[in-house]
């Protein structure tokens, strides 16, 4: 699928969904300025919400009648889905009137798993945890529509955010390289919620990725149709 991210490697962390962390920490929302951390649980309310042009006019009514996206998709090949609050109790995720309302608290221990990268990526702790949504992916309950965070979508760059969580401080460092192509890490993550940035090159056939707590407002959640190949 086109807008789908190369990166995850991190997507063998099956379904973490970039969500939250243990304990109760500091809900944040609105404008998106959370300064060190997010915390264990992140809320987000009335967010700008797009449409994206590939969606075809017939079908483009029926994108913005869709109100739940908490579905994550665990297996690209079968398309098996489940749902969200599978592994993260609670967690919402709704569109009313081209506005987004999400929320996230502490996913389940059972889809926490330590970082595995190729040989050249280093991590700083590896008794850290992290989990992350698969391919930063929210689908409909009939998986017709999906929820990404995108900031370019061309034929040959996408420019994309997924949430992940870590269960403390870690920094991800190196490049793993893969035949056709190489992703390069410089992530630093703060324990709880975060924001991993990443970048797909089709003409370098590279990868770079980084992370923040504050996401960029160029980065706009919009929604796509689902195209199973």
């Amino acid at each position: 699928m086109k807008n789908s991210i190369k990166l995850i490697a991190i997507t063998a962390i099956v379904v973490v969904i970039g969500f939250a962390m243990t304990g109760c920490g500091n809900p944040s929302g609105g404008g998106g300025g959370w300064g060190g951390s997010i915390g264990d649980t992140i809320i987000l309310e009335d967010k700008d919400v797009t449409y994206h042009s590939s969606i075809p006019g017939g079908d483009l009514t029926a994108a913005k009648a869709k109100v739940d996206f908490d579905y994550i998709c665990i297996d690209y090949d079968d398309d098996i889905f489940v749902k969200l609050s599978d592994y993260i109790p609670g967690a919402t995720v709704k569109i009313n009137n081209s506005k987004l309302s999400l929320e996230l608290g502490v996913p389940k221990n059972e889809v926490l798993e330590s970082p595995d990268f190729g040989a050249g990526v280093t991590v700083s702790d590896p008794s850290a945890k992290i989990s992350n949504i698969p391919n930063g992916e929210l689908f409909t309950a009939d998986h017709t529509f999906h929820l990404s965070l995108i900031k370019t979508d061309t034929d040959t760059l996408l420019e994309g955010a997924m949430l992940i969580y870590a269960t403390k401080n870690v920094n991800i460092k190196g490049t793993e390289s893969y035949p056709g192509w190489t992703n390069v890490w410089n992530v630093s993550l703060k324990s709880g919620w975060n924001y991993i940035l990443i970048s797909d090159n089709d003409i370098t056939e590279k990868s770079t990725i980084t992370a923040t707590t504050n996401l960029p407002s160029s980065y706009k959640w919009t929604v796509y149709k689902w195209w199973e190949d």
